[in-house]
């Protein structure tokens, strides 16, 4: 059976939610019918296993795209077009932005950049969306582990008795001269301008949390989980 290169935009829909995911991919069959490639979005697969692929439908929005920078500028294209950035959507980013191609970002208009803007903000699910994910929920049975994962995050860690005491013992290891040793040796290590840091309280401008400096700097700013994709 002879094989062919197909490169093409699709675009996957959760029919629960409503939410979509658009995709492109590289394909050597005899025809896309045939590819089977669902996408490889982490988000996108960890919903297959919430709501069930039988839950998804795909469509090809363009099948005939002539290199892969035309690719990824059509991918870009149908992401707008359909509005599928993230919370909208599945997808996080403009592939060629991303990768470096040609990006769109300066050939918007003003209507399509707030409509970018507004698909950052929280969306509100409608009455219909929450019954079917209601009737979805009630379907659906648990395994004991899941059963045994959820009694343990609601009432708290349970711990054995032997690891009680191991924990136990492990806590008189060090006698109370020995624990005065340590304390000394901890004295005196960090600086003046080390403590201030870690003493200043910063306010995250994305989403408003005050913490230390440090952990500012690692957790808030630009590495904020709540700073917007574009």
């Amino acid at each position: 059976m002879k094989k062919y290169k197909f490169l093409y935009v699709y675009i996957i829909t959760n029919t629960v939610l409503n939410k979509q995911y658009v995709g492109s991919h590289v394909c050597y069959k005899d025809s896309i019918e045939n590819d089977g490639y669902w996408g490889s979005s982490k988000y996108l697969n960890k919903d297959y296993k919430i709501y069930g692929k039988e839950n998804f439908k795909k469509e090809i929005l363009k099948y005939n795209c002539k290199n892969k920078k035309h690719l990824l500028d059509e991918e870009t294209k149908f992401i707008l077009r359909y509005n599928t950035l993230s919370p909208n959507g599945y997808n996080k980013f403009l592939p060629n932005k991303r990768y470096g191609f040609h990006s769109y970002g300066s050939k918007l208009s003003e209507n399509h950049k707030l409509a970018i803007s507004n698909a950052q903000k929280n969306k509100v699910v409608s009455a219909e969306t929450r019954d079917k994910l209601s009737k979805l929920a009630l379907g659906r049975k648990l395994s004991e582990e899941q059963i045994e994962k959820r009694k343990i995050s609601q009432t708290g860690l349970h711990r054995s008795n032997e690891t009680k005491e191991r924990m136990r013992h492990s806590h008189k290891k060090f006698s109370d001269e020995g624990r005065k040793n340590i304390s000394e040796s901890h004295k005196g290590k960090f600086s003046e301008k080390q403590l201030a840091a870690v003493n200043k309280i910063v306010k995250c401008k994305f989403c408003g949390k005050e913490t230390s400096s440090l952990s500012h700097n690692r957790w808030h700013g630009d590495n904020c989980k709540h700073k917007p994709l574009i």
